[in-house]
């Protein structure tokens, strides 16, 4: 396959932002924001092409029928070395197309995993009854803006720095708020991307703060700053979790979007011989 020219970059990336499901991700690999991988079946005019964001979030997008394509699709999800991945489609053809492939992988606690990823709308009047019910919470919580020091200590899976590249570019262009509890991060919400008018949260809570409420007080922190900045709050996730589903609407999220999801497997390298 093949890596793409700045022309046929600057055509994908015009493309991708008229879909009707949430590409920030992949906008981030093609602007260089992070270190993913791009591949693509011509340089020039790519008519298919397959996104990796560090993170492990990928895309399989363009016309179901190139040739030699569905060749290379075969051999990366069930023969290439490569590290676990969360993949969505766009067009559903492609979706028949991967599930033929990985026909005989879904089952097996290693196997691959049908899921459903959810793109939801931001309903600004239902957060702002949601944020007065937790106002009195608010003005009470010690909430700070996510520094470059706190940037590399935030426990979890969904953190900054699986986002950005250093501290310093989190800093610059990212950003977030920390709820404390006795003067320790206890959850964070982050800009996780950006584009346009465009910033996607990203929420992670230290595993023994869960359940207290500090998720949603950061994230209210977030969301009362991109309004005052003029951006728009995005929120995608996962169906089946459940925690940042019933967060997100309870922050006035609405799901507006359900896509096909497969969680693929890692596969390491072939033992030497």
């Amino acid at each position: 396959m093949f890596a793409l020219d700045p022309h046929a970059r600057d055509r994908v990336l015009s493309a991708l932002r008229t879909l009707p499901l949430n590409t920030l991700f992949v906008q981030s690999v093609l602007c260089d924001h992070v270190d993913g991988r791009i591949y693509a079946d011509d340089a020039r005019e790519p008519r298919a092409l397959y996104a990796v964001h560090p993170y492990g979030m990928a895309l399989l997008w363009g016309e179901p029928g190139r040739k030699g394509w569905h060749a290379w699709l075969r051999d990366h999800l069930v023969a290439t070395e490569r590290a676990a991945e969360w993949l969505q489609v766009h067009p559903e053809p492609w979706s028949a197309v991967v599930e033929s492939i990985l026909a005989d992988r879904f089952d097996g606690d290693d196997g691959a995993l049908r899921c459903t990823r959810v793109n939801f709308a931001f309903d600004r009047d239902a957060y702002l009854r949601a944020r007065a019910t937790v106002a009195a919470a608010l003005d009470r919580a010690t909430i700070v803006p996510t520094d470059a020091a706190m940037f590399a200590r935030i426990e979890g899976g969904v953190v900054p720095q699986r986002f950005w590249r250093d501290a310093a570019q989190f800093v610059a262009h990212g950003g977030g708020f920390s709820a404390l509890a006795d003067g320790e991060v206890a959850a964070t919400a982050f800009c996780s991307f950006r584009h346009g008018a465009q910033l996607e949260l990203g929420i992670e809570t230290v595993p023994r703060r869960r359940g207290q409420g500090h998720a949603r007080l950061a994230a209210c922190r977030l969301i009362d700053d991109c309004l005052d900045r003029g951006l728009e709050p995005v929120w995608a996730c996962r169906l089946e979790n459940t925690s940042s589903f019933e967060l997100a609407r309870k922050l006035g999220f609405v799901p507006a979007r359900h896509l096909p999801y497969y969680r693929l497997p890692s596969r390491p390298s072939a033992p030497a011989r």
